[in-house]
């Protein structure tokens, strides 16, 4: 068991800062099919991007945080379950028709699938160039959570996983089904988050005066990968039809708000004190 740290005011601000995202998230989680009943809208684009860049920050996370890994992994699952219960809890207070426990499994492979490709890189980067994100209270021995950490961390698991039954809505999950489709857009937006995200991270704690030529060639960037994404899946699906151009810049803002989402919060906890060093070998 590691030591147990006094929790100072700057330790209270941040988790009450970290606990303030996560409650804005869950809202806007909740609020995505609310948001897509204006078919001639970009939310699709908006929200998707969001709801990727929540899977980014946990990712981040799980795969840099100090401290041991089982300590972080069934905090990460937590979060994970949160999120797809949060959009389940949507769907099923806003969305029009029905909406059964195969379509709420393959929303959960969706975001599991999200989030386990989202950390590869991650873990990579962290393994290779020994990146972490440490909090300006690391004193650099890696035992920042104890097992009581992890013990409540399983409980908060083990409890959100218990009511399922009551979040989740009726049916057979043996039902799922992914189609061609699916499985190619999915890949897309993998391949693009994988391309996106370590960069972004990295970018997020670069030197201040870098940040504003960051965030205007990321622009571009983003411009590049979605002419790359977009023709794929034309290639492999065909053209969308004569409104190609507003499915373009769908996924275009998708890319963007995913990159923005991830960028503002990291500078956001920067400016809480945490850090993006590399450790010594």
């Amino acid at each position: 068991m590691g030591p147990i740290l006094p929790i100072t005011t700057d330790t209270r601000l941040r988790r009450g800062v970290i606990a303030g995202l996560i409650c804005v998230f869950l809202a806007i989680n909740l609020a995505v099919p609310k948001m897509f009943e204006d078919p001639g809208s970009y939310w699709l684009g908006l929200t998707a991007g969001v709801c990727i860049a929540e899977l980014n920050l946990i990712a981040t996370w799980a795969a840099l945080a100090t401290g041991n890994v089982m300590f972080r992994l069934p905090w990460s699952l937590l979060l994970g379950v949160l999120v797809w219960y949060s959009l389940i809890l949507g769907i099923r207070m806003f969305a029009r028709g029905s909406f059964d426990l195969s379509e709420a499994t393959l929303l959960g492979i969706v975001l599991l699938t999200g989030v386990v490709f989202a950390q590869i890189p991650l873990w990579i980067a962290g393994k290779v160039f020994r990146w972490k994100l440490i909090s300006g209270t690391f004193t650099g021995d890696g035992h920042q959570f104890n097992l009581r950490h992890l013990l409540t961390g399983m409980f908060l698991l083990s409890l959100a996983l218990g009511t399922g039954r009551v979040v989740l809505p009726a049916g057979n999950f043996w039902n799922v089904r992914m189609d061609d489709e699916l499985w190619a857009i999915l890949g897309a937006v993998i391949f693009c988050n994988l391309v996106i995200a370590v960069p972004c991270i990295w970018g997020s704690f670069a030197r201040t005066n870098w940040l504003l030529p960051l965030s205007l060639g990321w622009l571009v960037y983003c411009a590049l990968l979605t002419a790359i994404e977009f023709g794929f899946l034309c290639a492999v699906l065909g053209p969308p039809g004569t409104d190609w151009a507003d499915v373009a810049f769908a996924f275009y803002l998708l890319n963007v708000t995913q990159c923005g989402v991830v960028f503002g919060v990291l500078l956001l906890l920067r400016a809480l004190g945490f850090r993006f060093v590399q450790l010594p070998g």
